[in-house]
């Protein structure tokens, strides 16, 4: 790897920047100027918050560059800004993620939920969404608090997915971002959580009671609340064992006004 020479870098970034409108021969020069600075001295792959992808080794200087230099070109170009990164995300090497991660708190709001109504499609599979979405979670709250009626409908639509990685995905973007909600908004997400009670699946099972954790941290007398409310309006006692199996992780204090009602529940169903 070559001394970095900031007039050489900002050139080079310039350049690749220029090439913004021609999206393969700007992933081109992006390929070329991750090789240019790669850190031969380091492992072929980085390791990520649990992820293993393949990585250049990024100087942290160089990549925070090009954040900020794409960072402006989106925030006025939301259309390239748009391709840009959906053809990101979709690179296999980190490098490509962690900009198209950035990429995506810059572009313009209006265009940014277009894109985030495409993520299920473009962002892989479960474990690389549980990788980033912390990342993302800035630009979920801007996305919520510009235009909180489509975010809830569209959350609301991923829950109501026939896929459960969809549901999952919905369930995981609610944990992240409901740190600092609005009281206002509790309500709305309550709404969209309560089908879930009326049959809960394995395989969502542990993404519930993670999204009612992060309720009940932020918000815990509202939270508690509505939990009374959806397990006494569960009939099914298969779901009631399921949630009761899962909740183990909830707060111990939310437990002990949960579980005599799952108990009581669960009794009634069976006489």
């Amino acid at each position: 790897m070559p001394a970095i020479d900031l007039t050489t870098l900002r050139i080079q970034i310039r350049e690749l920047v220029d090439q913004s409108s021609d999206p393969d021969t700007f992933f081109e020069s992006l390929v070329f100027l991750l090789e240019y600075y790669k850190n031969y001295t380091l492992r072929p792959e980085k390791k990520v918050i649990g992820l293993n992808v393949p990585s250049y080794n990024t100087p942290t200087q160089v990549l925070t560059s090009i954040e900020k230099e794409l960072g402006k070109l989106v925030s006025t170009d939301p259309e390239i800004g748009l391709e840009l990164t959906t053809r990101l995300w979709n690179e296999s090497y980190l490098e490509a993620k962690l900009l198209a991660v950035s990429l995506f708190g810059s572009i313009p709001t209006s265009t940014a939920i277009q894109l985030l109504s495409n993520f299920p499609e473009i962002s892989g599979g479960i474990h690389e969404q549980e990788t980033f979405l912390p990342l993302m979670t800035n630009a979920f709250i801007h996305i919520r608090h510009e235009f909180p009626t489509q975010f809830i409908e569209l959350i609301s639509s991923w829950l109501k997915s026939p896929d459960s990685a969809i549901q999952r995905l919905g369930l995981k973007i609610i944990a992240n971002m409901v740190q600092g909600s609005e009281d206002e908004d509790l309500p709305k997400i309550f709404e969209i959580l309560k089908p879930f009670f009326t049959s809960i699946e394995p395989s969502t099972q542990t993404d519930l009671v993670e999204c009612i954790d992060s309720l009940y941290t932020n918000s815990p007398s509202e939270t508690l609340h509505f939990l009374v409310e959806a397990l006494n309006d569960i009939d099914d006692s298969t779901s009631l064992n399921v949630f009761s199996r899962s909740s183990r992780i909830l707060p111990a204090n939310l437990l002990l006004e949960i579980n005599p009602i799952i108990k009581s529940k669960i009794f009634s169903l069976r006489s």
